[in-house]
């Protein structure tokens, strides 16, 4: 009887080693995809459009937008609806002047960089 719980207490721990180390090599779940289209008000440069015109539906809580100016200046903004997704558009009102950047940033990368021309 001895013998037979050992069996089945090893056979359990070789299970559970097994299974930890499978864990440990499944990939982590893969960054969104996004493409942009960016439209800055030609009288009020702090104003922008931001269109997602391609690319995978993008959760509020995971995505901040970054508005940086040519000073160095940065204003963050978090998405207004629960998902962006195609072919929806953000309309943003920064308080900086002369925007130079956007870009949209997930928690583990940088989704996509706009540079504004002010020519």
């Amino acid at each position: 009887m001895i013998g037979e719980m050992l069996k089945l207490s090893i056979a359990v721990m070789l299970v559970a080693v097994f299974s930890m180390s499978v864990y440990g090599l499944l990939p982590d779940e893969r960054v969104p995809y996004v493409e942009i289209e960016l439209v800055v008000n030609e009288t009020n440069s702090s104003i922008i459009d931001i269109t997602h015109v391609g690319g995978d539906p993008l959760k509020a809580s995971e995505v901040k937008i970054v508005v940086s100016n040519e000073t160095g200046y940065q204003d963050e903004h978090l998405l207004p609806d629960q998902v962006w997704r195609f072919p929806q558009t953000i309309h943003l009102t920064t308080n900086l002047m002369n925007v130079s950047e956007v870009s949209v940033i997930h928690q583990r990368a940088v989704l996509a960089i706009a540079e504004v021309d002010q020519t």
